[in-house]
């Protein structure tokens, strides 16, 4: 019997709503996860599943949503590789997002390797919004689910929908945003900001 895994069921799930809306790449080559890994360090296991699976998704909605686009790997290189003003350490990749504000993977060793910050360089806001990919994706997901129709268009009117990643369905998150190593980042990432220093 094949066993379904939680990559595959949050995708399936994503089918079911969006049909073709849904954009998938093909899977990520061993060459792509081995030189994503040489730019940034270790891949944590729940991304590198990820893009083994399709390296990145898109959803094609009706409407603007700055966290629509998973991005793939090469698309993370880019990002990373030519962006230009203030910049993120060495050690975080980003996975979602606008213009400015995006979700950063952290790949820095220690308690945070494979946590989602949300952070904008320029400006802030910085925390943690996901103890790892694997509860991001099922936050993405759901919130995708729920406050998009089957045609891409917004469920109910109103102000801005705001996606606050993994949320309850990550139980780890609560825990982790307390750990020393945690808040560490996130100070120094908020100082920073404040600072308007390059982080490089």
């Amino acid at each position: 019997m094949i066993r379904e895994t939680h990559i595959d069921r949050n995708i399936n799930r994503l089918l079911a709503h969006f049909g073709s809306r849904l954009v998938g790449r093909p899977p990520a080559t061993a060459s792509e996860l081995a030189s994503l890994g040489e730019l940034a360090g270790p891949l944590p296991r729940d991304l590198s599943h990820f893009f083994t699976t399709t390296n990145g998704l898109r959803l094609e909605l009706a409407v603007p949503w700055p966290y629509a686009h998973l991005w793939s790997i090469n698309e993370m290189r880019s990002l990373t590789e030519l962006s230009a003003g203030p910049t993120m350490p060495e050690g975080f990749l980003p996975i979602a997002g606008g213009e400015s504000e995006r979700d950063w993977i952290v790949l820095q060793p220690g308690a945070v390797h494979g946590a989602i910050v949300r952070c904008d360089p320029w400006a802030g806001p910085v925390g943690l919004v996901a103890s790892c990919f694997e509860t991001y994706f099922d936050g993405w997901t759901s919130f995708a689910v729920k406050n998009f129709d089957r045609q891409g268009r917004r469920r109910a009117e109103g102000p801005a929908m705001a996606f606050g990643g993994a949320g309850r369905h990550d139980p780890e998150l609560h825990r982790l945003r307390s750990h020393p190593d945690a808040q560490a980042l996130v100070g120094e990432l908020r100082m920073s900001v404040a600072c308007g220093a390059d982080f490089e």
